[in-house]
């Protein structure tokens, strides 16, 4: 099957997460292989595309954003998955000067 491109609508942002890898402290504590500390409500992403009712200003491809994680849709169609959120979600942007 070929890959497919999907194009947002009604204000919202095609993304991709960005993992930031966070060190563990190593306090000498044993915990479960399968243990992970609670994520921080917000999360950074990078915008890869965006409907044409997207207000956000200035918007660009490749450009970072913070959102709200717990707004992030991920979607699954057959066998590819993506992440869109509402631009009422973009807390801010990360821009270089």
């Amino acid at each position: 099957m070929s890959e497919k491109t999907f194009v947002p609508v009604n204000r919202h942002l095609l993304i991709e997460p960005v993992e930031t890898q966070e060190e563990k402290p190593d306090h000498g504590i044993l915990l479960p292989e399968d243990y992970a500390p609670r994520k921080s409500e917000y999360a950074v992403i990078k915008i890869l595309d965006w409907a044409e009712d997207v207000k956000i200003q200035p918007i660009e491809a490749d450009l970072e954003a913070i959102v709200e994680r717990a707004m992030i849709k991920e979607l699954k169609h057959h066998d590819q998955n993506i992440h869109l959120i509402l631009e009422n979600y973009v807390i801010c942007l990360v821009v270089e000067e």
